[in-house]
Order: C-alpha cells, then structure tokens, then sequence
C-alpha cells in the first residue's frame, strides 16, 4: 500500500472520527435539553394538583392582543362571557368584602360596569392615546359603559370564548405563541358557578382569593399549554423588571408618575377606546442623516435615546426579521459600526461593513451584545421608555422591541413606513 493511499484513509479516519465525535455531542446536548425541558415541565404542572377546591371552581387562562390598555399585574376584574345574574348579585352584595380581601394583598378589585373616568382626565388620555389626533368628540362630563365581557373581544382563539364563565381575571405577564408578531397578553382567571357563589358566598370567597396572583400550568378553558424552549439569560430576563440595574428601575419609576398625570390605570384606561379609532393612525418615521429619530405624523415628535440605547434600536430597525438575544454575538461589528455612527465618528453604517474592516470593539458594545449579561434588556426597556413617554402603548408597541422568551426580537412597525436619509445606514 502506498504511502499517498495511507495518508488518504488516514484523514478519510479522521474526518469520520471528528464527525462522529460532532454527531455524539450533539445527540449528548439535545438529550440534556430535552431532559430539561421535562423536568422543567413536571415542576410546571404539579403546581396544578396542589389546589383542590371544595366547589365549583377552576384556575385557567385565556390569552389576548390588541387590548386598548396596558395591563396592570395588582387589577383583579370580574369577567363573563354571557351575563349571570346570580354571578353579578354575588360580586354586587359581596363587593366591598372582595375588595378589602384584595387590598391585603395589594391588589385592588374592578367591576366594569361601575367604572367611570373624570371628563378632564378623559380628555388627556384620548390626546395620549391618539397622537395623529384624529379623535374629534366632545366630552362634557364622566363617561362609563364597560361590560364584562369586554376583554374577551380581544380573545387570541375566540372558538374558545364560549368556554368563559363567571370568573375572577387578573394579567399574569406576556407570552410568545408561534413567534406571533404582536404581543399577547395572559390573563388567568378562576372561574365559579353563579348560583354555587349566591347561596355559599363567603365559603367560595375564601378559595377564590388566596388563588389570586398565582401562577399555574394552564391546561384547560381558554388558554394552550405553555411550551419551554432553550433561552439564554438575556432570553429568559426580557421584559422582566426585576431584572433591571437599580438605574433603570429607578428611570422607569421616573417615568411611570409621569405617566400617572395623564393616563388612567390598568383595564380602567379601556374605557377611552370607544371614543378612539380600534387602530390609531401609525405615524411614518425618518431616520435623519445625523441618525435623529423623528416620527412625522405625530407633530414630528423627536424620540430622544442616549448614544448606546439608539444604537440597539437603530441595529433592530435594520433586521425586521428579528434577533433572538443569544446570537447577538455575531452582530457586534455591525452594533460597532452603528455606535460609531450615533456617535458622529463614521456616518456611512453600509460602507464600513462592506469594507470587511475589523474594528476593534467597544466595552459597551461587548456588554450589550453579551446574552448572558443584562445589558440589552436594560437597553430595551429605556427603548420602550422613550416612546411610551409620549404615546399610548396600543400606539408605542408598534415601535419599541417586542417578543417574548426564546424567541426572535423585532420591531413591528413596516419598513415601507421608514425613512432613511440619504446616509447609507438602513437596509
């Protein structure tokens, strides 16, 4: 055997080798993953069968987008689909037991058809809400009118909403269903029987109310079994207040009491819906030449951001197909360019990188683009900030990054509605 014929089986080995070696530790990993998606999900639903209620009751979800409000998690409303007499005397007789029971939890309770909003305040919060100011309607005193079965108008199945009874309802937080492109909101809600309640209402209550703000797998009524994907820690902590530096927390406490003297709180803002347009005009945005964010249909608002924060929206209005934060990495050099550019050092995004320079990379930008730091979503969250400064969330959402754990992260607004000067920075 020659020596050449030699040297080929060797690396025809060594290449079967390396890639046997590749296929055993992929097959190793992916077993370990699933086995921890498992566990993950046996822990998950064996909350269910802690809770075993005497009468008549059930903890379940339902999920729901587009709401004209921005949900509060200390709200607990009363919800139905077709109205129950017996239900509604019980919420009527025993309301201000079921709201002093709720306050001792810091939750406050809501019955729809009583809520009622200040004209003035009405008046502010439709300027909020509608920027383009299409809304013309005169408002003389308070207005009121919500049903109980509001909420499920926004319904993400609404083949299901024949399955919602009378039940207590409250937001437990966002969720991603087959990477949807619009944030969906969970509400759970422990439903009762009306006549049950009626004649037992203390006995119901007292298994009703410990059951409020807790977090259960949702396997029936309105709502699809939630799923477990591989996140990464940026992944895992998107959206997640608590999450934040002590800065950031304490800018979007800032920026919350300002909010307070214009907008109303949680499910009692929905009220304002039927004086505004179901979707509120989208205002056209122009990226300028020296990268100001300028939003022309709503008075040409400029969207200040500091140099950093400006940079991840400028990256993230540059994909439209979305970044999932733990392969950020592989975008740091284009994330160097924009920083650059925000900066006024190098204004030509497109040049530098087709010019295949390795820049050397900023500590900034190592951290925000490092999935298992906090950086990006400290970023995101003042993103969010900046524009909900100004609008309604039913509005702002449509600008600032959205998604939900394990998923890709994206700006929503349509590109065709962006305009780049003529700097070489957009897509």
């Amino acid at each position: 055997m020659s020596n050449s014929t030699i040297i080929v089986l060797i690396a025809v080995a060594i290449v079967i080798t390396i890639a046997v070696l590749d296929f055993l530790s992929r097959y190793k990993e992916e077993k370990k993953r699933r086995k921890s998606i498992e566990e993950n999900k046996k822990l998950y639903v064996s909350s269910w069968s802690d809770w075993k209620p005497r009468y008549n009751l059930k903890h379940q979800g339902v999920y729901v987008f587009n709401i004209p409000f921005i949900p509060d998690k200390k709200e607990v409303f009363y919800l139905e689909d077709e109205y129950d007499k017996e239900a509604n005397e019980f919420i009527r007789e025993n309301i201000d037991y079921i709201e002093n029971k709720l306050a001792a939890k810091g939750m406050s309770f809501i019955y729809l058809p009583d809520v009622k909003v200040p004209a003035e305040k009405a008046k502010e919060m439709i300027s909020y809400s509608d920027p383009a100011g299409e809304t013309s309607v005169e408002i003389h005193e308070g207005i009121s009118g919500l049903k109980s079965n509001f909420l499920l108008d926004y319904m993400v199945f609404p083949k299901n909403r024949k399955l919602m009874k009378s039940s207590f309802a409250w937001f437990d937080g966002t969720v991603s269903l087959f990477n949807h492109k619009k944030t969906i909101y969970l509400f759970h809600y422990v439903s009762f029987d009306g006549s049950e309640a009626k004649s037992h209402p203390l006995e119901v209550l007292s298994e009703i109310i410990p059951e409020i703000g807790k977090e259960r797998s949702l396997t029936g009524g309105a709502c699809m079994i939630m799923e477990f994907p591989e996140e990464s820690s940026a992944d895992e902590n998107f959206n997640n207040e608590e999450a934040l530096s002590d800065e950031d927390r304490k800018a979007l406490e800032t920026i919350k009491q300002n909010l307070d003297r214009v907008r109303l709180h949680g499910i009692s803002e929905a009220i304002i819906s039927k004086y505004i347009k179901p979707y509120p005009k989208l205002s056209r945005m122009t990226i300028t030449n020296d990268l100001r964010i300028i939003l022309n249909d709503y008075k040409n608002t400029e969207i200040v951001m500091e140099p950093l924060v400006k940079t991840v929206y400028i990256f993230f209005l540059r994909h439209p197909e979305g970044i999932l934060f733990k392969d950020l990495p592989d975008y740091r050099v284009e994330m160097e360019f924009i920083y650059r550019a925000v900066k006024g050092r190098e204004n030509d995004i497109d040049r530098q990188l087709a010019s295949s320079i390795s820049p050397k990379i900023s500590p900034n930008i190592e951290a925000v683009t490092d999935p298992t730091k906090n950086s990006i979503n400290e970023k995101c969250s003042r993103i969010r900030n900046a524009f909900v400064s100004h609008f309604h969330d039913c509005i702002a959402q449509n600008y600032y990054i959205q998604g939900s754990k394990s998923f890709a992260k994206l700006i929503t607004l349509p590109r065709d509605m962006v305009t780049w000067e003529d700097n070489g920075n957009g897509k």
